[in-house]
């Protein structure tokens, strides 16, 4: 058995490596295009105002605050989307994390059945069987006595393989086994819609500003007349067309964005509800396979 508990917790230790690894290339994955969407984002809405400050004669130093502001707001947003989503992605990993577990239990039990197959092929109880069903097959096959033809198929009909239940427990086993693996399955293609998703949802909170919306392109003569201009109202038209134009569009957004949360939370709570749901119709089956 010292070789065999050895054997086992090798093979245990290298599923675990790799069942962790792909987690953690999933997940890189989901931060990295999360990431790479929100730099892109920001780069348009930072540019956007830069444009629009410049349209109007304004200076960056001059506008820094309103700058700061709405660029902080957008990141709030971003960052409140990204965290309802990283929370369902957590979820679901926690639970493929689960199953593996019990994959594993899975695993270490149908390799000690098999030592234990191994151990009965030499047993005397099963030389013990393999004598008795010989001699009561030949009582069956050869006697002319009804009575004791009668004995002999009642004695072999009640006459227990030793194998049986470890075949039973091996198939019920595999079954739970790839059972797991199947709801796995599923919970992985769960983790690209998840990560599809966010994308998606970063997608809305710059629907409102995009690279070709609410860009003023100026021009040598355009340039000179906001300049004039700027000198005359310069700041409260930029006020008003850009700034509240802009704390305007973030209000909704973040309307909008706590709605969105909201539903996520609700998903994410049914979701989970469904694979465990899943989950313990593969130990029902289980269950009933080995009664």
């Amino acid at each position: 058995m010292g070789k065999f508990n050895e054997r086992l917790l090798n093979e245990l230790t290298e599923m675990s490596k790799t069942e962790a690894l792909t987690l953690q290339v999933q997940f890189a994955i989901f931060n990295k295009r999360l990431n790479e969407f929100y730099s892109d984002k920001m780069g348009v809405i930072v540019k956007n105002f830069d444009d629009q400050a410049s349209f109007y004669g304004k200076k960056t130093e001059d506008c820094i605050d309103s700058k700061n502001s709405i660029i902080s707001k957008y990141n709030s947003e971003f960052q409140k989307i990204y965290d309802a989503r990283k929370e369902q992605f957590y979820n679901v990993v926690a639970e493929i994390q689960e199953m593996q577990g019990n994959q594993k239990i899975a695993m270490a039990n149908i390799m000690k059945v098999n030592a234990e197959i191994e151990d009965l092929a030499d047993s005397s109880a099963y030389k013990e069987y393999v004598q008795n069903k010989a001699e009561f097959e030949n009582v069956v096959n050869t006697t002319l006595n009804k009575a004791e033809f009668d004995k002999y198929s009642a004695l072999l009909e009640n006459l227990k393989d030793p194998f049986d239940s470890h075949y039973k427990t091996l198939y019920a086993l595999a079954e739970k086994y790839d059972g797991y693996q199947a709801v796995i399955a599923e919970c992985e293609k769960k983790l690209i819609e998840i990560g599809n998703a966010a994308v998606a949802d970063f997608e809305s909170i710059v629907k409102y500003r995009t690279a070709g919306v609410a860009i003023k392109k100026s021009n040598v003569f355009s340039n000179i007349i906001n300049k004039i201009m700027s000198i005359f109202g310069g700041k409260a038209r930029f006020d008003k067309e850009v700034v509240k134009k802009m704390e305007s569009e973030i209000a909704d957004v973040e309307k909008a964005n706590n709605e969105v949360v909201d539903v996520v939370s609700s998903q994410t709570v049914s979701l989970v509800s469904r694979i465990e749901a899943a989950r313990a119709e593969v130990n029902a089956a289980y269950n009933s396979a080995v009664e």
